[in-house]
């Protein structure tokens, strides 16, 4: 870990799977930046250095108290929602009705310990990869048969660094935090990866093709995933 003037603590990772730079930041306001095996430790700090705005603004938007969950009801999108309920049980206890998840915390354990809120984080967690194996899965499908793509198989991955990928076998992965999104970039995310079944890097074909999977909005909605974090465990 090195701490960076303007930034603060960051941890820098080299990750093999990757051929990009990217930052992650933690709920606890530090910083995580994803180095590619080839890449450098100067290029990285000048890479966050220039991140030092979007960095800021994410870190801004992080609860100011450790109490993350709490009882009651979340909605992300019409594809997702989850309540949170009290009940007399010294066991949690999940409930997966279609796309709404509640979740049964024991009333005498108090909810805003710690310990607590990692595990409820680790069930919620849990019960939103459930959802995703179905949800995502019908709509990668639904949303590559009007072009007549093929695909080998679609897996719902809990990548740190990337909301989806497609291999050279034409496998999708989709990152299942993706379904805590607005439903419109969870679309976006998975047409990416279609695309990359026709144009294998990020080149001017690939982004025309994208460009007219999503009714050629693909800056707009480039620019609105940005900014969302990864939030996978």
């Amino acid at each position: 870990m090195k701490y960076i003037s303007g930034i603060g603590e960051t941890t820098f990772k080299r990750n093999h799977k990757t051929n990009k730079y990217s930052i992650i930041v933690n709920n606890n306001g530090t910083i995580t930046a994803v180095i590619p095996l080839w890449g450098t430790m100067k290029f990285a700090e000048k890479f966050i250095a220039s991140k030092k705005e979007w960095i800021e603004q994410v870190i801004s938007q992080l609860p100011k108290n450790t109490v993350l969950i709490n009882y009651g009801d979340y909605l992300y999108n019409e594809h997702l929602s989850l309540s949170i309920q009290p009940h007399p049980k010294n066991t949690i206890k999940t409930s997966i009705a279609g796309s709404k998840i509640t979740i049964f915390f024991p009333s005498d354990i108090d909810i805003k310990q710690e310990a607590a809120q990692k595990q409820l984080a680790a069930v919620i967690n849990t019960a939103i990869k459930k959802v995703a194996k179905v949800y995502i899965c019908e709509r990668v499908y639904a949303l590559a048969q009007p072009y007549g793509l093929k695909i080998n198989a679609v897996k719902i991955s809990s990548a740190k660094t990337r909301w989806g990928s497609c291999s050279s076998l034409n496998n999708i992965n989709i990152n299942y935090a993706l379904m805590k999104l607005p439903s419109k970039l969870i679309d976006f995310v998975i047409l990416h990866e279609l695309a990359h079944l026709t144009h294998r890097n990020h080149g001017k074909d690939f982004h025309k093709l994208l460009d007219s999977y999503c009714d050629y909005k693909e800056k707009e909605l480039s620019k609105e995933l940005k900014k969302y974090m990864i939030n996978a465990v």
